[in-house]
């Protein structure tokens, strides 16, 4: 049925607006307090350009490993140093594995609740390891990744170490399929390897 009343289609048209106003009017909405807190992670970690046995483990010696904070990426200085071709891409970056450790401690009061540590990204693969125990792995290249650390974790004056091994080779292989990533390669340029995005440990509310 069609309205031919310019009046009457005008009422109708006000009427549905008012209608609309009341059924959204009211308080406006409050998220709930999270019961979480973030803290900055990026500071304070000891950083190897290649692959060196043992480095996984709590005890490994790592005085002589480099200072940096993320983000990081060991790609800062060998890319865009050279034409970039259509067919060849970078070819002198460094391409392949690099390690991270990290000592940090946590709270007694956290010891009740979960404590999570996100990386908003890496590249490209990555394993974890706190104080020498298998944590997590990553092979994404791409999207954060999240590792749940209670499990691990020691709270109050005894220390932790976090060691992460991060590779950016050219080839990766995906360990449970052998499959390459398809978008991955030298044509996709530059590839900056490290953990490049920020990262931050979460723990329970009021646990500090």
């Amino acid at each position: 049925m069609f309205i031919r009343n310019r009046a009457a289609l005008f009422f109708i048209i006000v009427l549905l607006k008012n209608s609309c106003a009341f059924c959204f009017a009211g308080a406006d909405f409050t998220p709930p307090a999270s019961p979480r807190t973030l803290y900055n992670f990026n500071p304070g970690w000891k950083f190897f350009k290649g692959d060196i046995a043992g480095a996984e483990q709590a005890a490994f010696d790592d005085s002589k490993w480099t200072d940096v904070s993320a983000p990081h990426t060991w790609n800062d200085t060998d890319t865009y140093d050279e034409i970039i071709s259509h067919s060849g891409g970078e070819r002198h970056q460094y391409t392949g594995i690099g390690w991270y450790r990290k000592y940090f401690k946590l709270p007694v009061g956290a010891k009740d609740g979960k404590v999570f540590l996100e990386f908003e990204g890496l590249r490209q693969a990555a394993q974890f390891w706190i104080n020498g125990k298998p944590a997590g792995k990553y092979e994404n290249g791409v999207a954060p990744v999240g590792l749940d650390l209670t499990p691990f974790v020691n709270f109050g004056d005894a220390g932790n170490v976090i060691a992460v091994k991060v590779d950016n080779s050219d080839h990766y292989k995906e360990e449970a399929t052998g499959a390459e990533y398809e978008w991955e390669g030298r044509a996709f340029n530059p590839n900056y390897g490290g953990l490049n995005h920020d990262i931050r440990l979460i723990l329970p509310v009021g646990s500090t």
